[in-house]
Formats: C-alpha cells, sequence, structure tokens
C-alpha cells in the first residue's frame, strides 16, 4: 500500500474517530434529547439502508476515488448542519446527510487497496491486507477518539470540535483527489445504457453471487446481527457511562473510546493468528467466526450487570477485542469468495445489513425508553441476537 493511502486512509479513520466519544452528546446540545435519541438514530440509519447498495453499485460503475470524495462532501454538508442546528428536525436533516456520507463511503477505498494487494500479491495473503487495514483504522480512530474526547472536555458546547470536523473534511477531500490515482478499476457495464438499467443488471448479479456463495450468504445474514451489537454500543454506551462518572470527569469518554480501538486492533493481529492457524481446516474456521459472533452479544449482557464505570471500561474494551477477532476472520474469507467487478457493491450489501441492525436497536430503544429504563436494552439486544444467531446456523449449517 502506497504510504500516501496509508497517510490518508489514517486522517480518514482520525476524522470519524472525532465524534465517536461524543456523538450522543454533540445531538443533545443541537436539538436532540434522550427521549429523541431512537428517532434521530432511525433517521440516521434509513439514511443508509437506502443509499447503500445503490452507492456500492455506483462504486463499481463510476470507480471508488469519486464515491469516497462524495461521500466527504455529504460529511461536510452534515457537520455544517449540525453546528448551525437548534432544533429536532435540522438536526435529523443533518444525520440523513451523515447517513448518506456513511453508505457512499464503506468500502469505496477498501475495495480499492484490496483489489491493488490482489494484483500483485494473489489472495493467499488477504489476510495481510485486512491485517494493515484493520491497524490503520484503529490506529485513526484511537488518535481522533482521544483528540474529541479532549476537546469535548474543553468545550461542552462541542463547537470547536464541529469547526475541526469541517476543516479535516475539506483537507480530506482535496488530499483524496491528489493521491488516489484509479487507472485500473474493475468497473462493470460501460454500456451506452441508462444508469437505472445499469444498477438493475448489476443487482441481479448480486443477488445471485450472494444465493449461490453460501460463506458470503452466511456473512450477510450475520451481518445484520452485528448491527444489532455496534448500534447498540455506539448510541447507549455515553449515557450509560455518565451514570458511573462524575461530570468532571467527562474527559473519560475519549479514553474509553480510545481502548476500544486499541481493543479492535489487538484482536485483528489475534484473528490474523487464528486465521493462519484454522485455514487449513475450513470447518473450524467457520466454527470460531460464529463463535465470535456469538460472544459479542453475550459481552453486551456484561454492560447490564455493570454496576461501576471500572467494570464498564473493561467489558468496553473486551467488547471491541471480540469484535477485532471476528472482523478479520470474515473480511479474509469473503475477499477471498468475491469477484472484483462486485467488490464494492458486496461490501455495502453487509454495510446495509449491519445498518438494518440498526434499525432493529432503534425499534428496541424506542420501545423500551417509553416503558423502563435505559439499562434494559444491554439485556435485550443481545437475546434478539443470539436468537437470530440460532436461526442462521440452524437454516444455513445445521439442517443443510
Amino acid at each position: 500500500m502506497p504510504l500516501s493511502h496509508k497517510i490518508l486512509l489514517i486522517f480518514n479513520a482520525i476524522s470519524v474517530g472525532i465524534i465517536v466519544p461524543v456523538l450522543t452528546l454533540i445531538f443533545f446540545q443541537h436539538g436532540g434529547s434522550s427521549e429523541t435519541l431512537w428517532a434521530i438514530m432511525g433517521a440516521y440509519s434509513v439514511s443508509v439502508v437506502i443509499l447503500e447498495i445503490p452507492s456500492g453499485m455506483i462504486a463499481d460503475f463510476i470507480g471508488r476515488k469519486k464515491v469516497f470524495v462524495l461521500s466527504h462532501i455529504l460529511s461536510l454538508i452534515s457537520f455544517f448542519l449540525i453546528i448551525n442546528s437548534n432544533s429536532l428536525w435540522l438536526l435529523i436533516i443533518a444525520v440523513i446527510f451523515l447517513g448518506a456520507s456513511r453508505a457512499f463511503a464503506s468500502g469505496s477505498v477498501e475495495a480499492l487497496e484490496v483489489e491493488l494487494f490482489i494484483k500483485k500479491n494473489g489472495v493467499e495473503k488477504l489476510d495481510t491486507i485486512n491485517n494493515i487495514l484493520s491497524i490503520i483504522d484503529s490506529v485513526g480512530t484511537f488518535l481522533g477518539a482521544a483528540l474529541g474526547g479532549f476537546l469535548g472536555y474543553l468545550d461542552n458546547t462541542y463547537t470547536i470540535l464541529l469547526i475541526l470536523l469541517i476543516i479535516s473534511e475539506i483537507i480530506i477531500i482535496f488530499f483524496s483527489m491528489a493521491v488516489i490515482h484509479e487507472t485500473n478499476t474493475s468497473v462493470v457495464y460501460r454500456l451506452e445504457t441508462s444508469l437505472w438499467k445499469r444498477l438493475k443488471a448489476n443487482l441481479l448479479l448480486v443477488i445471485a453471487e450472494i444465493k449461490n456463495t453460501r460463506i458470503v450468504l452466511n456473512i450477510v445474514l450475520m451481518s445484520l446481527v452485528l448491527g444489532i451489537s455496534l448500534s447498540t454500543i455506539e448510541t447507549y454506551w455515553q449515557s450509560t457511562f455518565i451514570r458511573y462518572i462524575s461530570p468532571q470527569k467527562n474527559w473519560l469518554l475519549g479514553i474509553i473510546s480510545c481502548s476500544a480501538y486499541i481493543g479492535v486492533g489487538l484482536g485483528s493481529s489475534v484473528g490474523k493468528y487464528c486465521f493462519n492457524l484454522l485455514k487449513k481446516h475450513r470447518k473450524y474456521a467457520k466454527i470460531s467466526y460464529y463463535f465470535t459472533r456469538v460472544l459479542l452479544p453475550v459481552s453486551l449482557m456484561g454492560i447490564y450487570i455493570c454496576k461501576n464505570g471500572i467494570w464498564f471500561a473493561v467489558n468496553y474494551f473486551v467488547m471491541y477485542l471480540i469484535l477485532g477477532v471476528g472482523n478479520l476472520v470474515e473480511n479474509t474469507v469473503l475477499h477471498a469468495s468475491i469477484q472484483n467487478s462486485h467488490r464494492a457493491s458486496i461490501l455495502s450489501c453487509i454495510s446495509l445489513a449491519i445498518k438494518a441492525g440498526g434499525l432493529v436497536t432503534s425499534f428496541l430503544g424506542g420501545i423500551i425508553l417509553k416503558n423502563t429504563e435505559i439499562a434494559i436494552i444491554w439485556l435485550v439486544a443481545p437475546i434478539v441476537s443470539i436468537f437470530i444467531i440460532a436461526c442462521i446456523i440452524y437454516k444455513f449449517d445445521l439442517s443443510a
């Protein structure tokens, strides 16, 4: 991977990480509340769900670079709207743009880097590039989360943080245009036909590839469960953790966020070792993958029984360690099983499934917050996740 690409990806991850420790708190300062949080996150998830697959296909058609740049233009618009928002409706419009940016960003540059690696090294060492991408993402988001937590502590209106995000998005846009040279993409259907016809034709091919490749189908379905777990963590961890600390210790939010990315990076390295150990025994590799995906919602239940900040922090780190292991195994198997011409589209399908899981969490959160306390979500979401995992395993493995 070129050094310029590594710098771009690290800077991009820093930009993403900055907002992580204080995302819901920013919403509360700009028109949202704990009672409307489910609606805000629901609007975000709906935006991603609608645009996820079309964005991946467009990346396959016109190139990863253009779609990646577009995603950051949408982020720039979103942060500009948030900083000027003082009402729920303007905030919802802002998160719709944020969701659109995440949809167009998912898999665009990742697909390009994987394809460049395969072209140079083949598919035998895919775990190497996936580990590199995971570590870059973890280091960048770690640095971003540390900075975001510090800036949030300095300014509880989060104006400085949002201004920094706007500046960083402008830098990323111009830097991307300068350093990404996509001369040999796997763009398909360069015929003189309408975009709609090309999208429709590609969608049918992508669906067929997913249905006919059992491991890809399983990964897509398991991504729904992953989305439930991730959205539960990302939406409710801050409001849960601040119950254990005094307002003077809000700077700990950044530290907790940083621990997540250390966990993912460490988990990715552990996953690389496990994959190399088990890849000759495909059955055991699949079992280890299922095990990590079951273990993640089980670890969420630990938050429900946590009674202080220390145990919360430990459990939070363990959740992301488990996530890192599972992601490395999943990404390595996935990229070896799909074609370049559909890579971004299938990555978008997986991201869509994750965001659909986010919608499930928003629905559960809306019901729970109307009837009981927020802590119950840490029990209900894992139970739902484990039930879905059991159904997937029974349907596609035990009954096969």
